[in-house]
């Protein structure tokens, strides 16, 4: 019988709000990525938390739209099979495009 493990990986506890944009683009762009496959998962929940863009009122994330595929793009690298769960984001007109970029970028 195999043993199911869950590890969460929050993307706050690796890159503070204040310098989100240093995973897209600075030093830190694998942190995510290597604490991630260093657990080996079988499978990759990502609670998708579109509330991180730069317009949202309740965030103090900074992501602009076009970061979102980027994201996508890195969650891919990581290999393993993922399923993507929407969880929050209040910026009414830009959810569906910020969403839209992730998968987009995910499947690229």
């Amino acid at each position: 019988m195999r043993t199911s493990r869950v590890h969460r990986v929050n993307l706050g506890d690796v890159v503070p709000a204040v310098d989100f944009g240093a995973l897209i683009s600075g030093h830190r762009r694998s942190t995510m990525s290597e604490r991630i496959t260093a657990h080996r998962p079988d499978v990759l929940v990502v609670s998708l938390g579109v509330d991180t863009f730069s317009g949202d009122p309740i965030s103090p994330f900074r992501l602009d739209t076009s970061d979102y595929a980027t994201v996508g793009r890195r969650i891919a690298k990581v290999g393993t099979p993922c399923v993507f769960v929407m969880e929050g984001g209040y910026a009414i007109d830009a959810i569906g495009v910020d969403v839209t970029n992730v998968l987009t970028g995910f499947e690229q």
